[in-house]
């Protein structure tokens, strides 16, 4: 006789379009703040970002798990969540910017800290009740909603580009704030006039209350996000960073944020003063009279806006920076600089007489902020005859030119500002990879100079260390036998003895071809007259004089380096575009060791390691804790070894998920050679596709395929871009942007339509199974999400983005393995498969691999 299930209301166009907008705004509150923590923290913060996202989502899960509420919500009561979500953003950013962290060992450091954790995951928790009641309320359309969802992530993407491209940092935010209340009338476009609160909820508000408070929300949010930026273009806004890097904040003359960044100029434009030097020799006699004004990145990354009338004999002080030594070697070449900044080195190329010099430079608002804002002051650079500035990511300029340069000049370069996708990547930098220095090697006509430029340690230049390392190496793969012939180094220590400044500047100069007599004669020269010291050239290999560094000649002669790389404290390897963290040289090994480079562990991009790994302790112990609790509050409904199988498959696709993400997104930085294109086009395409391939999913389940032929399909299609995306990245990173984003946008649609049938191919069966433990399914899937995050970034660090990609793989096939074994009844649940009970067999077509008339037996 067949058992009729309670009859589930099918979700409108409110349910579909309100989870499309609250996924949305997680996603672009994620990505804001991420940017807010690059400027008020520092870059790695960004991790801490995503990962409370993730676990305020998943406690809020869970909390729908324990309530035991499977009940499809009301319009109501999403709308009234809803307001709650966008309330919370509010608070939460207001609560954020007045309360400095203090990051310090000690109870107030510790709670400093925590506050600052609750305050960010607040506003996920809400989000985390929205979207898993939709999708356990209404399971039977769980495809469906799933897929409105992640093309609402997938959106959310665009947003935060477009908010940060017209407004700042906690405008955006508010903007996240804005789009939660019109989730909030989404979900209310099902609802009638009458309608109450269901009698389990204890908040019952009529309908007409609950859109009058959106009205009035919207309309109070549109009025504060008006001032703001009205005020914001007057450098008094209504919302101000507060505290920055620990510190109040300046005063500045000007703000422009974008995706990746945020610049500020600060200063007396009609103030002459000494000038703004990265390494001037210390016999050197600063002029008074130069006016120039700060420019940061986020609040320390530092270049000058250098006043400039057209008079280039003004700037001979420029001929004293170490930076510039290598214009000695060539006077009037064809120079390229890459990052502009401030304009500072297309001055000196200038000076010293360069014919043409061509400026890339990746941010568009620090080149707006040179030749737009401050173009008066600068000297508008970008009019000259002979100068002509590219807004581009330097590597992928060069590898699609066709002309050569004199000259390649790399000076002070880094990466200390998190991207929009800085929750995703961790400094990695195309320019200081073998790959990226052979493209600039080519770029080089035969003559030709490539001049890095980078801080030098006085009791451990690591990172001339490591930049030595990587030019000998890429040397070698060109097919250099000698690298010692090719490579010279000059330098410059400060004289204040500071144990917590850099300590100097070191410049490395390689030639394409080996340098000869005249030009080693030259180079000895202009080091003498300067008061350079001379670290490296042809003829440094006696041993002799205070200048003379054995480890710096061990790696450009490459005696055992292996032996080298092991015993020195820091990562000594050259960067590949498979490890391409030139920055982060702090071994795993050494984390808690004390070591004779304390104080270099001390700079921020050391510090980030220390956080990152910190941090995956705290990650892998709240994800522990979103299991185990709630399934020891549940046992007494559900038996905990059925529920085995389902866990591990919806853990194992949270983190193969966020693995593959992440391995991509580093790739993919690389090859497209901008991180906005790298999020916009990697991140959203991704999304889309996962959601077009839930749908697909939950459209074909009724039609009789096996539940292994999505899965099988996801794994093949993974293992073929695993193989595949490395080949195709090196083959076609030369090509137009147009076609490389076409590339990217093919890949990964492709690999994310396949991704997005594993979760509505374990739903269903899990909804069979145990439909009482569907809301922490859920939840679980969002702690695998928490650990694959920063898991990914750890292999990536440690052992390779590669690495990190196939155990990303490993784990879908663990989740198909687990699937598999959800299909053998344990115990009780075999009764179950054959009687059935009402709520585990309300299963509609969405969902149903089996006849519709088996599952009412």
């Amino acid at each position: 006789m067949r058992e009729d299930s309670p009859e589930v209301p099918t979700p409108g166009l409110g349910v579909h379009l309100g989870i499309f907008l609250v996924a949305l705004t997680t996603l672009h509150h994620e990505i804001i703040l991420t940017r807010i923590f690059s400027v008020t923290l520092w870059y790695h913060y960004a991790f801490l970002a995503l990962s409370l996202a993730m676990f305020g989502m998943t406690a809020g899960a869970i909390r729908v798990h324990l309530k035991g509420d499977m009940r499809p919500p009301s319009p109501l009561e999403l709308g009234q969540d809803c307001l709650l979500f966008a309330g919370a953003i509010f608070a939460s950013l207001l609560t954020q910017l007045s309360t400095p962290m203090i990051v310090h060992e000690s109870l107030v450091g510790l709670w400093s800290i925590l506050i600052q954790v609750l305050v960010i995951a607040v506003p996920f928790y809400f989000s985390g009740i929205v979207i898993t009641r939709i999708l356990t309320g209404f399971a039977d359309r769980a495809g469906r909603l799933y897929a409105a969802d992640l093309t609402g992530a997938a959106c959310g993407c665009f947003t935060v580009i477009f908010a940060l491209d017209y407004t700042d940092g906690p405008s955006s935010a508010l903007i996240g704030s804005l789009l939660a209340v019109a989730a909030a009338g989404a979900f209310l476009l099902d609802s009638t006039p009458g309608d109450k609160e269901s009698a389990a909820d204890e908040r019952p508000v009529s309908t007409a209350w609950t859109r009058q408070l959106v009205g009035s929300a919207c309309i109070m949010l549109v009025a504060i996000l008006a001032i703001n930026t009205i005020m914001t273009q007057k450098n008094r806004p209504l919302i101000p960073l507060v505290w920055v890097k620990g510190q109040l904040a300046r005063d500045h003359l000007y703000e422009r944020w974008n995706s990746f960044s945020r610049i500020r100029v600060w200063g007396d434009p009609d103030l002459a003063s000494a000038p703004f030097g990265w390494g001037f020799s210390t016999d050197f006699s600063y002029p008074s009279g130069v006016r120039w004004l700060h420019l940061d990145i986020d609040s320390t990354a530092a270049t000058p806006l250098t006043h400039f009338d057209g008079n280039v004999s003004e700037l001979e002080y420029l001929e004293n920076d170490v930076t510039n030594v290598a214009h000695f070697l060539r006077r009037g070449p064809e120079v390229l600089v890459v990052g502009v900044g401030g304009g500072r080195d297309i001055l000196s190329a200038l000076s010293f007489g360069s014919a043409n010099v061509t400026g890339v430079e990746m941010n568009e608002a620090i080149l707006e902020c040179l030749t737009g804002k401050y173009g008066e002051f600068t000297g508008h650079l970008d009019r000259l005859e002979n100068v002509k500035l590219i807004n581009e990511d330097a590597r992928s300029y060069v590898t699609r030119q066709t002309d050569t340069f004199d000259m390649v000049q790399v000076s002070m370069v880094d990466t200390w500002a998190a991207t929009a996708a800085g929750a995703f990547v961790l400094t990695e930098n195309a320019l200081y990879t073998t790959e990226g220095w052979q493209a600039f090697i080519r770029s080089l006509t035969p003559g030709g100079l490539l001049s890095f430029s980078r801080w030098y340690d006085r009791k451990n230049p690591g990172e001339i260390y490591r930049l030595v390392s990587l030019a000998s190496q890429s040397l070698r793969n060109a097919g250099v036998e000698n690298p010692s012939a090719h490579l010279m180094i000059a330098r410059v220590l400060d004289e204040d003895d500071d144990p917590l400044a850099p300590g100097g500047v070191g410049t490395l100069i390689l030639s394409r071809q080996p340098f000869d007599d005249a030009e080693i004669d030259r180079f000895e020269i202009a080091c003498k007259q300067m008061g350079f010291d001379l670290i490296l050239s042809p003829r440094t290999t006696s041993g002799q004089g205070t200048s003379y560094d054995p480890i710096i000649q061990q790696l450009v002669s490459g005696a055992d380096l292996d032996d080298l790389y092991e015993s020195y404290p820091l990562v000594l390897e050259p960067p590949t575009d498979d490890r391409p963290f030139f920055f982060n040289m702090l071994k795993l090994s050494s984390l808690f060791e004390s070591d004779p480079v304390s104080e270099a562990q001390t700079a921020a991009n050391y510090e980030a390691v220390h956080l990152l790994c910190t941090l995956a302790l705290i990650v892998f112990l709240m994800a522990g804790v979103c299991i185990v609790v709630p399934l020891a509050m549940t046992r007494d409904r559900v038996p905990l070894r059925s529920t085995i199988p389902d866990l591990v498959y919806f853990l194992g696709i949270g983190f193969g998920f966020m693995l593959i993400e992440v391995a991509q997104m580093q790739r993919f930085v690389v090859f497209l050679g901008h991180p906005t294109r790298s999020l916009s086009v990697v991140l959203s395409t991704l999304l889309l596709g996962t959601g077009v391939g839930s749908l697909f999913t939950a459209w074909r389940s009724g039609r009789k395929e096996p539940r292994y032929v999505f899965l099988g399909l996801l794994l093949l299609n993974l293992a073929l871009f695993g193989v595949a995306t490395p080949l195709i990245t090196a083959r076609y990173c030369g090509y137009s942007l147009t076609v490389r984003i076409g590339i990217v946008i093919l890949i990964m649609i492709t690999m994310g339509f396949t991704m997005g049938m594993a979760f509505p191919v374990g739903f269903a069966r899990s909804l069979r199974r145990h439909a009482g433990i569907t809301p922490l399914l859920w939840g679980v899937n969002g702690a695998g999400s928490i650990a694959g995050s920063v898991l990914s970034v750890l292999l990536a660090l440690t052992v390779g983005i590669s690495v990190a990609y196939w155990v990303g793989v490993a784990c879908y096939a663990m989740a198909t393995l687990a699937c598999y074994l959800m299909n053998r009844p344990v115990g009780s649940e075999r009764g179950v498969a054959r009687g059935g009970c009402a709520t585990r067999a309300r299963v509609t077509r969405d969902f149903n691999p089996v006849h519709p008339n088996e599952q009412n037996r």
